[in-house]
């Protein structure tokens, strides 16, 4: 097996298994470029729900990442991990571009309600965790940078 076929296969395999967790958005396929968030959510003032749902999206409008608040985790979401366009599939782009612009939607099951545009506001973290940097607004793709916001929606 050659080096493009096993990372074709690793690809799939890790692409549907992460299907299985998106509901309000579709999962993104996987990439071979992340860049990772982590840091606060809160709804209307409070922690965010079991099935309530973080996703980030790029100038494309399709998600490049979905996280679903499992209730295990307080206010806490991340690590998320932000599809980049992955250099091996030259004529496919599954991600966004370095440098592209980013835009964040949470949806709340209990509501059954997206927030989106001005609803949201993102607070960058500082001393979130000693592997995440302080991030900056406007969010943009940063391939493999590890950065903290804290997202308020109201």
């Amino acid at each position: 097996m050659n080096t493009r076929t096993f990372i074709s296969l690793t690809l799939m395999l890790f692409s549907s298994a992460t299907a299985v967790y998106a509901g309000h958005w579709p999962a993104p396929p996987a990439t071979t470029t992340y860049m990772h968030l982590a840091g606060a959510l809160t709804i209307d003032g409070a922690p965010p729900q079991e099935g309530d749902e973080l996703a980030l999206f790029g100038e494309q409008a399709k998600p490049l990442a979905v996280f679903v608040v499992d209730g295990a985790n307080g206010n806490f979401y991340g690590d998320i991990a932000v599809n980049g366009d992955d250099p091996l599939t030259r004529n496919v782009t599954e991600g966004a571009k370095t440098g592209e612009p980013l835009t964040v939607k949470v949806w709340s099951k209990t509501q059954n309600r997206e927030y989106a545009g001005k609803e949201i506001t993102l607070h960058p973290a500082t001393d979130f965790a000693p592997r995440y940097q302080t991030g900056t607004v406007p969010l943009r793709f940063t391939p493999n940078a590890f950065y903290s916001f804290n997202i308020e929606c109201q």
